[in-house]
């Protein structure tokens, strides 16, 4: 027992010999956490810093549903382990789900959540590759006593995250959570995964193995540890078809944010909150009369908004800016046509209508905001962190311009970190949506022409002296939004063209190697020359003025045939 001990003198006692590191078991919990973390969206929490500022209900508003909600989860005998909660763009659902994220954080009862978000500064919000990892961490931190089993399922199988939806579920949540309920007699309460924005994940298939996977799961679940799931999201064809299939009705409750629970009453009193409070605090507030604003401009709004808070939260923002006069902003808004044959959104269009007619150059603007689009119109495509320094180069704008354009657009849009954030959802679909943006509308011929345009002049007035950070180079995907374009217009992308430094172009592949520029020639001339200008010509003779930039002295990387 004391095989090195020397001089002992111990009197009575009982002593046990134990071998072995008693830390082991906390050992490999940490360690399977450690590579779980690898994996984690810290800005799907409800509690990011990156949804610092994010929508959440406004007091003694949505009172109602926040309590259909909770008497949900805390009814043990409800058989129906799983809500989809669906409404509108705009409707409120982020706010809701938010707001019962905290709630149940506060009580103990927040197992994990994640915000999928298409406008989020990163990709992977609208991704469901890190979702059952990033909702595992989550448990382990909300319920401790499971971390060591998650953390086992981690380390007896490496490529656990590379397994599909079902399996990562059933290997990090479900079992888990059955240990758990084997080994231990905790009387654990209710707890309940959020899952918001599924509509917000690029990628349908998966949006449809989430609600089946899930769904699934928690019915298989040990009553002993009670989990419920809450996913908020548009009503989507393929996400309703999901949701509609005969096998999940018996675990499923839906939840539509419909008029039914009346929501005029509760956006009412979200604006006259804001009101008053906008008439408090605005610079001009000593020129505001205290019975500002007046009932019937309330009403107004209030019909306007047609059930919707985005409407109300962003006429509220436009007419806080210290930029303006809040009394003449609000009988502007008050007084906008609406397009009667612009439905459903035509209150809300006529609003963005409005913002971005009023910005000092909308073009400017339109240009800016679509190369921040690229990768939702082309989801191959990143933008480089800086984005905001990066577009300043791309359209060869003096630093700090792009901020001054989007200037006018504060009630909608704000600089976050060096890259644009728009502050709802909506937006993005009004500008890429002809029908509803009108001459705003960011995928026009011109705009993506112009662009073109930008990305030739870029590589032939490009400078050499050193490689900057916000550096892109225009891969064929990257192009690819602006195919429809290209064809559509070829005169202007032949002027283009004319105007294009071959010299420069071949100097750039010697800095930077060919096989991207390579990639991209011969984008532009399978995409435009073949096409257009000279289609009586075999594209192997193309093909063979392609690839002799191969042969360039400086070329490191050749094109793969």
């Amino acid at each position: 027992m004391f095989p090195r001990g020397s001089n002992l003198l111990i009197n009575g006692g009982v002593f046990n010999h134990i071998e072995g590191n008693l830390n082991t078991g906390a050992q490999i919990a940490d360690k399977g956490i450690e590579l779980l973390e690898s994996k984690v969206v810290p800005g799907a929490f409800h509690t990011s810093d990156e949804n610092y500022d994010a929508p959440k209900c406004h007091p003694r508003t949505r009172l109602a549903i926040l309590k259909e909600i909770m008497d949900w989860l805390n009814d043990t005998d409800e058989p129906h382990r799983a809500m989809w909660m669906r409404g509108a763009a705009g409707a409120g659902k982020s706010a809701i789900a938010r707001t019962i994220a905290q709630m149940c954080d506060e009580q103990g009862q927040l197992s994990s959540s994640f915000f999928f978000s298409r406008t989020a500064s990163d990709a992977r919000r609208s991704d469901e590759t890190h979702l059952v990892a990033t909702l595992a961490y989550q448990m382990s931190e909300n319920i401790p006593e499971i971390r060591q089993y998650i953390s086992t399922a981690i380390l007896t199988n490496r490529f656990i995250f590379d397994l599909g939806l079902d399996a990562q579920i059933y290997k990090l949540i479900v079992t888990p959570l059955a240990q758990l309920s084997n080994s231990s007699s905790i009387l654990i309460l209710p707890k309940i995964i959020i899952i918001d924005g599924l509509d917000e994940c690029h990628n349908k298939d998966a949006q449809n193995a989430i609600v089946n996977a899930f769904v699934a799961a928690l019915a298989r679940m040990n009553h002993n540890f009670p989990h419920k799931l809450l996913i908020a999201s548009r009503p989507e064809q393929n996400i309703q078809s999901a949701f509609g299939d005969r096998d999940l009705a018996p675990f499923l409750r839906q939840l539509p944010l419909d008029s039914s629970w009346d929501p005029d009453d509760d956006i009412r009193r979200f604006l006259v909150d804001n009101l008053a409070k906008i008439r408090d605090t605005h610079p001009l507030r000593n020129i505001i009369p205290l019975d500002w604003p007046a009932p019937r401009d309330i009403d107004k709004l209030v019909e306007k908004s047609s059930g919707q808070f985005i409407y109300a939260a962003t006429v509220s923002k436009y007419i806080k800016s210290p930029r303006l006069h809040p009394v003449k902003s609000l009988r502007t808004i008050v007084e906008l046509v609406k397009d009667p044959k612009n439905r459903p959104y035509a209150e809300l269009d006529a609003l963005y209508t409005y913002i971005f007619a009023s910005t000092e150059d909308s073009d400017l603007v339109l240009q800016i905001l679509r190369v921040h689009l690229m990768p939702a119109v082309a989801p191959l495509v990143d933008l480089p962190m800086n984005e905001i320094r990066f577009i300043g180069c791309l359209l060869d704008l003096g630093e700090g311009n792009v901020e001054l354009a989007l200037t006018d657009l504060s009630s909608i849009v704000e600089i976050d970190s060096s890259r644009i954030k728009f502050l709802h959802a909506s937006l993005p679909d009004f500008l890429l949506d002809e029908t509803r943006a009108g001459r705003f509308y960011v995928n026009s011929n011109s705009i993506c022409v112009h662009l073109f345009r930008h990305w030739l002049l870029y590589i032939a007035e490009y400078k050499f002296d050193k490689r900057p950070t916000y550096y892109m180079v225009p891969e064929p995907h990257g192009l690819g939004h602006f195919g429809e374009s290209i064809r559509e217009a070829p005169s202007e992308i032949h002027d283009a063209f004319s105007d294009f430094d071959m010299k420069a172009f071949l100097r750039f592949t010697s800095i930077f190697g060919c096989r991207t520029m390579a990639s991209f020639l011969k984008f532009i001339l399978r995409e435009v020359f073949l096409c257009y200008f000279c289609p009586a010509l075999s594209t192997s003779f193309f093909m063979q003025l392609l690839f002799s930039t191969e042969n360039h002295p400086h070329c490191k990387h050749p094109i793969s045939h």
